[in-house]
């Protein structure tokens, strides 16, 4: 007698389309936070490097993850004072100006 699976069980199977195993935008957004922190002005062609890496090896999903990642790069480096200082003068701080 054959005994049929839960259904339950099949809901949390991947399926063919599915979002299962996408990964979340935090983490996307924790990466890059990491990759301007490791690599400062630098951040966004290392993200590049390593996406080209993976599309040229075939790993499409993981190109996509880091295009996701420089993506997100990119748009905290517009909005973090910081990392905008560091990628718009080459260092921290430098565009503080004492004009008082």
């Amino acid at each position: 007698m054959r005994r049929e699976r839960d259904p339950i069980l099949r809901h949390y199977r991947q399926q063919p389309g599915s979002l299962y195993g996408v990964i979340p935008e935090i983490d996307i957004r924790r990466a890059a936070q990491l990759m301007l922190k490791r690599y400062g002005e630098q951040a966004l062609e290392e993200s590049a490097a390593r996406a080209d890496e993976l599309a040229l090896a075939g790993h499409n999903d993981g190109a996509a993850t880091w295009r996701r990642i420089m993506g997100a790069v990119t748009e905290l480096a517009n909005t973090n004072p910081r990392a905008s200082a560091l990628t718009e003068n080459g260092a921290p701080g430098a565009s503080l100006s004492n004009s008082e």
